[in-house]
Protein backbone atom coordinates (compact mmCIF):
# COMPACT_ATOMS: atom_id res chain seq x y z
CA UNK A 1 0.00 0.00 0.00
CA UNK A 2 1.31 3.44 -0.87
CA UNK A 3 1.79 6.04 2.32
CA UNK A 4 -1.00 8.25 1.29
CA UNK A 5 -3.57 5.40 0.75
CA UNK A 6 -2.06 3.88 4.56
CA UNK A 7 -3.20 7.83 5.86
CA UNK A 8 -6.21 7.57 4.32
CA UNK A 9 -7.07 3.97 5.83
CA UNK A 10 -5.26 4.71 8.43
CA UNK A 11 -7.95 8.24 9.22
CA UNK A 12 -10.78 6.03 8.18
CA UNK A 13 -10.48 3.56 10.86
CA UNK A 14 -10.64 6.06 13.13
CA UNK A 15 -13.21 7.74 12.11
CA UNK A 16 -15.09 4.28 11.98
CA UNK A 17 -14.16 4.07 15.75
CA UNK A 18 -15.24 7.41 16.70
CA UNK A 19 -18.79 6.98 14.94
CA UNK A 20 -18.84 3.14 16.80
CA UNK A 21 -17.98 4.90 19.72
CA UNK A 22 -20.69 7.77 19.54
CA UNK A 23 -23.00 4.84 18.67
CA UNK A 24 -22.36 3.27 21.91
CA UNK A 25 -20.56 -0.16 19.80
CA UNK A 26 -17.71 -0.32 22.11
CA UNK A 27 -16.40 -3.71 20.77
CA UNK A 28 -16.29 -2.28 17.42
CA UNK A 29 -15.21 0.79 18.29
CA UNK A 30 -11.89 -1.17 20.04
CA UNK A 31 -11.29 -3.05 17.09
CA UNK A 32 -11.26 -0.40 14.33
CA UNK A 33 -9.10 1.69 16.62
CA UNK A 34 -6.70 -0.95 17.07
CA UNK A 35 -6.63 -1.20 13.37
CA UNK A 36 -6.12 1.86 12.65
CA UNK A 37 -2.98 2.55 14.64
CA UNK A 38 -2.00 -0.92 12.92
CA UNK A 39 -2.61 0.09 9.58
CA UNK A 40 -0.80 3.60 10.62
CA UNK A 41 2.39 1.21 11.51
CA UNK A 42 2.76 -0.17 8.34
CA UNK A 43 3.98 2.92 6.73
CA UNK A 44 7.73 3.06 5.62
CA UNK A 45 10.24 4.86 8.20
CA UNK A 46 11.14 7.93 6.61
CA UNK A 47 7.12 8.91 5.80
CA UNK A 48 5.97 12.34 7.16
CA UNK A 49 3.31 11.32 9.40
CA UNK A 50 2.51 12.24 13.25
CA UNK A 51 2.90 8.29 14.42
CA UNK A 52 2.66 9.50 18.29
CA UNK A 53 -0.05 11.95 17.73
CA UNK A 54 -2.03 9.44 15.75
CA UNK A 55 -1.43 7.13 18.13
CA UNK A 56 -2.83 9.08 21.51
CA UNK A 57 -5.95 10.10 19.11
CA UNK A 58 -6.75 6.35 18.96
CA UNK A 59 -5.64 5.44 22.23
CA UNK A 60 -7.96 8.31 23.62
CA UNK A 61 -10.93 6.23 21.48
CA UNK A 62 -10.00 3.06 22.61
CA UNK A 63 -9.90 4.38 26.54
CA UNK A 64 -13.21 5.43 25.84
CA UNK A 65 -14.18 2.17 24.19
CA UNK A 66 -12.92 -0.11 26.99
CA UNK A 67 -14.54 2.08 29.66
CA UNK A 68 -17.54 1.59 27.47
CA UNK A 69 -17.10 -2.28 27.96
CA UNK A 70 -16.19 -2.14 31.59
CA UNK A 71 -12.29 -2.51 31.13
CA UNK A 72 -11.40 0.24 33.54
CA UNK A 73 -7.38 -1.01 34.15
CA UNK A 74 -7.42 -1.47 30.45
CA UNK A 75 -9.15 1.81 29.99
CA UNK A 76 -6.32 3.53 32.58
CA UNK A 77 -3.50 2.09 30.63
CA UNK A 78 -4.86 3.17 27.28
CA UNK A 79 -6.07 6.87 28.67
CA UNK A 80 -2.09 7.03 29.98
CA UNK A 81 -0.68 6.61 26.99
CA UNK A 82 -3.17 9.04 25.16
CA UNK A 83 -2.26 11.61 28.02
CA UNK A 84 1.76 11.28 28.23
CA UNK A 85 1.64 12.66 24.35
CA UNK A 86 -0.57 15.09 25.10
CA UNK A 87 1.25 16.63 28.06
CA UNK A 88 4.82 15.92 25.82
CA UNK A 89 3.39 18.26 23.14
CA UNK A 90 1.87 20.53 25.15
CA UNK A 91 5.15 20.85 26.59
CA UNK A 92 6.91 21.36 23.52
CA UNK A 93 4.85 24.06 22.96
CA UNK A 94 5.02 26.08 26.17
CA UNK A 95 8.92 26.31 25.52
CA UNK A 96 8.53 26.97 21.85
CA UNK A 97 6.25 29.87 22.78
CA UNK A 98 8.84 30.99 25.73
CA UNK A 99 11.33 31.50 22.50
Amino acid sequence: MKPLKEVAHSYMALGEAQKRLEDREYSLAAEAAVKAMKISSGMPPGETFDHDGFDALCYAVLASAQAGQGLYDDCLVSADRALRYFQSRGELQQEEGKQ
